[in-house]
């Protein structure tokens, strides 16, 4: 169930950090329809914005966590938290607010050409 929310609601491929906890990564990649990445071993600029993630999904599911248990309610109330919690990396503004903005300018772009 939960594979199947986030292939009705992705937007981009998933990027995974090195560990043992993604050894399953195809048979997601394969549920989702979606090529998945991995950051490169040494390059830590690319698992700066993993492992910063990781942590603040950890706030919500802490090590252990059984996501059997996760209900779809359970996803959409933290999928909301992530989208509305402001991001340094954002300049203050939530995912949602960076996301609106963009598609306010994709959608000025389409009406001037």
């Amino acid at each position: 169930m939960t594979i199947k929310k986030l292939k009705d609601d992705r937007e981009e491929t998933p990027t995974y950090d090195n560990g043992l906890g993604f050894a399953g990564h195809e048979r997601v990649s394969k549920k989702l329809e979606a090529a998945s990445y991995f950051c490169a071993p040494c390059a830590s600029w690319e698992k700066g914005g993993v492992k910063n993630f990781n942590g603040i999904v950890r706030q919500y599911y802490p090590n252990g966590s059984s996501f059997e248990a996760i209900t779809e309610k359970d996803l959409k109330f933290v999928i909301s938290e992530l989208n509305t919690r402001p991001r340094k990396i954002l300049d203050s503004m939530t995912p949602s607010e960076f996301n609106q903005r963009i598609q306010r300018s994709l959608n000025l772009l389409e009406k001037n050409l």
